[in-house]
């Protein structure tokens, strides 16, 4: 298991700084939320090949969740179902183009301080 964090605990920042933060807490993966903020609907793909570096230059894994604001892949209007086809099927893109794999991203909740040792302190605990 990898231990890291979510990019929508980082709305305020761009992905490029939650990545930067998660390597600074010690995490050994990110998982990136393939929507807004970070990744509106429109999201250019070619893109992603700089964020792939720099992940690689962190050192860190990603996992990809798919899109899930305002979306709904059973409904029975025929046009939200095949937009949001569309939406999942771009999150597997981007999870295919940043080298993602079964990396499983999660943080347990723990009482404690928030500093960079405390990261690996968790995985010491989970290990």
């Amino acid at each position: 298991m990898k231990l890291g964090l979510s990019s929508l605990l980082f709305v305020r920042n761009t992905i490029e700084e939650a990545i930067r933060i998660n390597s600074e807490l010690g995490a050994e993966c990110v998982e990136i939320i393939y929507d807004v903020p970070h990744f509106p609907p429109n999201y250019d793909l070619r893109k992603l090949a700089s964020i792939k570096e720099l992940l690689g230059s962190y050192g860190l894994g990603v996992s990809v969740h798919g899109s899930f604001w305002d979306l709904n892949p059973a409904s029975h209007h025929r046009k939200l179902w095949e937009l949001s086809l569309e939406q999942m099927r771009k999150s597997i893109d981007a999870c295919r183009m940043l080298g993602g794999g079964d990396n499983r991203c999660a943080f347990r909740k723990v009482s404690g301080a928030r500093s960079p040792g405390t990261l690996k302190g968790i995985q010491r605990t989970l290990s």
